[in-house]
């Protein structure tokens, strides 16, 4: 049986299969779908792979990896983009 999952700062908790796809993903992150696939491609999704052509994630990976509302994994250390220059 499916137990319910948390999102982040949420009260209610918010049932989820066992398998996400990438819109469940992006809903559970609270990310855009486009920004999700990024990640996903990108391999910044714990627990993610292409099944048939189309993404699945484990979500009892997902919440031990995000489980606490970041959206950087324990073991990423976050970058800073680079800034945009402007012409004058």
């Amino acid at each position: 049986m499916n137990e319910p999952a948390r999102a982040a700062n949420d009260a209610l908790p918010v049932l989820l299969p066992e398998v996400l796809t990438a819109e469940e993903t992006a809903t559970f992150l609270r990310l855009s779908t486009d920004a999700t696939y990024v990640l996903l491609a990108q391999g910044k999704v714990p627990g993610a792979g292409k099944v048939g052509g189309a993404w699945r994630v484990h979500r009892k990976t997902l919440e031990a990896a995000f489980g606490d509302g970041s959206l950087v994994p324990a073991n990423d250390t976050p970058r800073k983009l680079p800034r945009k220059r402007t012409r004058r």
